[in-house]
């Protein structure tokens, strides 16, 4: 098996809201070239949820081959829709996608890593700038976070905990990283790795 990483997620995985290094994920690319450890695909497509994933998962990580798999999701299933009075993805749901997800990447490689939801600024994200009918919660957020340790745990997975991890200044937008805050996100995962020694 190569020694490749392959990343799914949403935006924060894609690297949006650092404008310098591109993204945590950008800056594990980078840091294991140099070591010359392996090779990171960065899979991260921004606005995915659980549903999302789950459908290119398996066809996104067969030619790729990869040793560890780490995923990024749920800030958009725990989207609160204000006119449905709803989650985007409701818990019940989300928690069934996450299992599936967890169960489809265990198939591909056994080094599974899984990283928490992250709070939000309420006060820029309630509602989301971009749409009126959005809201971020972090009560939502601290939910959809219990049921990814869960999901995790029951499935031999690692988890990162990042729910709590940025303060006000490491935000780009309210939602999304920015330049401190993805090198945190990066400082946490990287120290997951090499804890587990996948890298």
């Amino acid at each position: 098996m190569a020694n490749n990483i392959c990343i799914f997620g949403a935006s924060t995985a894609f690297g949006y809201g650092d404008n310098e290094k591109g993204g945590w994920a950008e800056r594990l690319k980078l840091c294991l070239r140099e070591k010359g450890k392996g090779i990171v695909f960065n899979l991260g497509i921004s606005g995915q949820t659980t549903k999302d994933v789950l459908k290119r998962i398996e066809n996104e990580s067969a030619p790729r081959k990869p040793k560890v798999i780490i995923i990024q999701v749920g800030d958009n299933d725990a989207i609160f829709l204000k006119k449905e009075n709803k989650n985007k993805v409701p818990l019940e749901e989300f928690s069934k996608n996450l299992t599936e997800l967890l169960k489809k990447a265990k198939v591909i490689t056994k080094n599974v890593v899984v990283l928490s939801t992250k709070k939000v600024l309420e006060e820029k994200m309630c509602p989301a700038p971009w749409d009126k009918n959005v809201y971020y919660y972090n009560k939502e957020m601290e939910k959809y976070a219990s049921e990814i340790k869960r999901e995790t745990e029951k499935h031999a997975c690692e988890y990162v905990d990042i729910l709590n991890l940025l303060e006000e200044k490491d935000y780009f937008d309210g939602l999304h990283p920015n330049y401190s805050g993805h090198d945190k996100i990066f400082e946490k995962v990287k120290q997951k790795l090499e804890e587990k020694k996948f890298v």
